[in-house]
Parts: C-alpha cells; structure tokens; sequence
C-alpha cells in the first residue's frame, strides 16, 4: 500500500511537470490564392474576380481569423479606438396636422428644434421604470432634471444649419431630409443630442412630428463610420407638462389628452421616434376659441463621442473544436485593392504563439 500511494504522488508530480515545462509549437502555417481564381499579377499583388477569392492553406493551427482589408477588417486597425475623421448629421423630420379647416391657419411645423449640449449631466431618475410599472415619481429628482434642462447656457440650437423649415401645404403630412451638417466643432468632448417639441399653450392642435433615419457617422478618406442612429441613440424623454414628467409611449393618465404630451420611443428600433403634440379643445378660452396644454417635450440621446471607434475584428476561419481546413473561400462586395490578413495561432493554457501572413489582393468585378 505505502509503495502504491508513493508511486500516485510520484506520478502526479511528473504530470505536474509535464504540464509546467510544456512548450507550445509556432504554428506551421503558410497562405497563398488558388491558381485558378488568379487573373493576373501586378507586380507583388493578386488580380481576382471579387466573386471567387480562394484562399489556400498548408498547415494545421489551431486558430485561424481572417481580416479581409475592407473597412473595419484591417488588422493595422485592431487596436485603433479613435477615428479622425469630418462628423456629419442629417435626419428627416415629419409632421402632420391633420386636415381639419378649423387648425389650418396654425404653423406647428417649425416647433422642433435640435439641441446640443456638453455639460448637460443627464437623467437622475432610473429610466428602466416605464410608466404602469412604477407610477411613482420622485419630485425631487423630476425638479432636479428640469433645472438641469433649463439651466442658462446648457444647451446649443443648431437647428438652422439643418434646413427642415417647412409650412403646411394643404395636405396631411408633410416630410422633409435635412441638410448634412458638419458637427466638427463639437469633437473635442461628449455632448449629447436632444430633439425638443415646443409649442405655446394657446394653441389648441400642435400636430404630430416624427425624427427618422437619424445618422451621425465619421467620414474619412478611406471610410464612413457610423456613430449613431436613431435605433441606438439611447433615448430618455422629459416632458414639462405631464403629471409624470418621464412619461414615454403608451402612457395614459387621468388627465385628457396627456398620451399627447409624451414622447413614443418604442419606435426607435424602427428608425423614428415621435411627440403627438397637444390636440385638447376641453378648456374654452374667453371670447371663444380653447386653450391647449401646450408643449416642452424633450427626447434626449446618451452622451456622443465624435472621435470614438470601435477597433477592427476578423472574422473566425477555425477554432480548436475543428479539424484541418486547407480552404476558405471569400467574396468581396465591393471592387478594390485590399491587404489580407490571416492571423494563425497555436494555444495551450495560458500560452499562445501567433503567426501573421499577409497578402495583397485587386479585386474586381
């Protein structure tokens, strides 16, 4: 028994050892084109049809990623996070009014203005909670994110550069893209954007509006990066006059017609989001006519970093669950010249040795 359990410790030791002292290999791994996809040479670089890129491979690694040279797949990029570029907007705005005669001399078309800010610090209240899951509403933090909104000096309207003035032309809706505005001055830090529907209380039908197609992107010689869209812009919502200032979507409240002060973000993930502005004709004025509830709405985006990128990733050729791959095949969209790169490596615990083969490839159609 004491010659068994000492030959188990033994025997565990030197597999212990084996393991510490394990040398892992560099890969043996080499990339070329298949003759046949070749159409010429150009000096060190391969001519192919975009459509029909066969890539060769000789060795066996473990891993293999691919990046292909199209723009955010270059490997020189992997580790890039900022991006110089020109950042530019544009969206189309949406309103509609309705055809009724008695709010046709009304002009609520040019009640959305476009805000931006860099010091505005963002909601205090936790907009996970929509309203009819928790009707509570702090007062000290809703007053706390009015004086924020309106504090002097927060907020830039640019809505001038973006050119979608427009009045109504006797029919329903009426739509209209924007200029693309150059946002470079705003580059050097965060800010946020806000969409904000504003109309006077005695007007008794604001109309509808709608923001879609949101783009904010970084445009560089070589590329477009998409920033920001109206999908993915995180939006939170403060309206002025409404019991529950962060009231968003299917809100409904005792009140008459509050549903119509409220911004409906559900949309977003379609391309647009929108404010039904007040339609109430509940409250008579003297000498006739009503007054309306009027409204201070605003929608406003999670902090923008103008700068920022998302560094470069390859596409998985090979993990380690899968056997010998001695091609991959690839078509490129568009026609151009590109630098291939196949990143090839060999792993074992904590180690990992990497071999880097380049290739560069025209394409064209």
């Amino acid at each position: 028994m004491k010659k068994y359990i000492i030959s188990l410790v033994i025997g565990m030791a030197l597999a212990f050892t084996a393991c510490e002292n394990y040398d892992i290999e560099t890969p043996d791994f080499d990339v070329s084109i298949d003759p046949l996809a070749i159409l010429t040479m150009d000096g060190d670089v391969y001519v192919c049809n975009k459509d029909n890129v066969l890539f060769l491979f000789s060795g066996n690694p473990d891993i293999i990623s691919f990046y292909s040279g199209e723009p955010g797949q270059e490997y020189r990029y992997r580790n890039r996070t900022q991006l110089e570029g020109i950042p530019k907007m544009f969206f189309t705005k949406t309103g509609s009014l309705g055809t009724s005669g008695a709010y046709a001399q009304y002009n609520v078309y040019d009640s959305m203005r476009v805000m931006v800010s860099s010091t505005y610090p963002g909601m205090t209240r936790d907009l996970s909670l929509k309203w009819g899951a928790n009707k509570a509403v702090d007062v000290r933090d809703s007053i706390k994110d009015a004086n924020n909104i309106l504090k002097p000096d927060t907020w830039t309207d640019i809505t001038d550069r973006f050119n979608v003035s427009f009045s109504r032309d006797g029919s329903n809706t009426v739509s209209k893209k924007s200029s693309v505005v150059d946002l470079s001055e705003f580059k050097d830090k965060p800010f946020v954007l806000a969409f904000l529907y504003k109309v006077s209380p005695d007007i008794p039908q604001n109309g509808t509006m709608h923001i879609r197609n949101l783009r904010i992107y970084n445009e560089t010689p070589e590329m477009t990066d998409t920033i920001v869209t109206t999908a993915t812009a995180a939006w939170s919502a403060f309206n002025f006059y409404t019991p529950d200032p962060y009231a968003i979507n299917d809100y409904s409240g005792t009140e008459a017609n509050q549903y119509h002060r409220t911004w409906v973000l559900e949309g977003a993930t379609n391309e647009y989001i929108r404010i039904r502005g007040n339609s109430s004709t509940s409250y008579p004025k003297p000498g006739g006519g009503y007054y309306g509830f009027g409204d201070n709405d605003w929608a406003i985006s999670f902090p923008i970093d103008l700068q920022a990128y998302t560094p470069d990733k390859p596409q998985p050729v090979k993990g380690l669950a899968e056997g010998r791959m001695t091609t991959y095949p690839y078509m490129y969209e568009q026609a151009g010249e590109y630098t291939v790169t196949f990143v090839a490596s060999n792993s074992q615990y904590a180690d990992l040795k990497t071999v880097i083969k380049e290739i560069k490839i025209r394409v064209v159609d």
